[in-house]
């Protein structure tokens, strides 16, 4: 226990005491689990083992993407988003243990619980394809993929906005008009 006493002009105003605890310094540490599967929205307590077992060091938490997960000064995960995150626990020594988090949505978690792997769960969600992408490829009207008639079309307001973005140049700088009306001529032919 150490003491100390405040003292104001020669008398003794206030003692204070703290107990002070004095121990090795810590050399390395190990998260009880090296992989961990949460759904949106859980949170899960990390352990780590830290030797010698009388340091009195404490770990420090941190994640790789706290937008998927982020971690507590004691080792609370809370899952926010579906990814794929390294949770750490860092000693000041520099030594340090990892455990890989994934973080599913609802419907994904169901399917890890009923017994497919991380990596089929995420092979399936890379194979479907996305809706929206689909639909800017695929005409409307006839409901075709895009082939020649499309890739024209898209052409021409390419060739339209280069050609004005030159005569605003060639507004600005009258030296380069030949050259600058010679490229806006070869790509409207195009």
């Amino acid at each position: 226990m150490v003491s100390a006493t405040i003292v104001e002009d020669g008398n003794a105003v206030a003692t204070l005491q703290c107990n002070v605890i004095i121990g090795p310094a810590a050399v390395s540490i190990k998260l009880t689990k090296t992989s961990l599967v949460l759904m949106t929205g859980m949170q899960k307590r990390l352990y780590a083992n830290v030797l010698p077992l009388n340091t009195v060091e404490k770990p420090m938490f941190g994640s790789t993407d706290t937008e998927i997960a982020k971690v507590s000064s004691v080792g609370r995960v809370r899952a926010v988003q579906p990814g794929s995150v390294q949770i750490y626990a860092m000693l000041d020594n520099g030594e340090c243990s990892v455990c890989d988090v994934t973080v599913l949505n609802d419907e994904d978690y169901a399917k890890y619980l009923d017994g497919k792997s991380i990596d089929e769960i995420l092979t399936e969600n890379a194979e479907e394809p996305d809706d929206e992408i689909i639909d800017e490829f695929t005409d409307e009207d006839n409901g075709e993929e895009s082939g020649s008639d499309n890739e024209e079309k898209a052409k021409e307001p390419v060739a339209e906005e280069i050609t004005d973005k030159t005569e605003k140049t060639t507004d600005r700088d009258g030296s380069a008009d030949k050259t600058v009306q010679d490229t806006s001529n070869a790509v409207e032919e195009k």
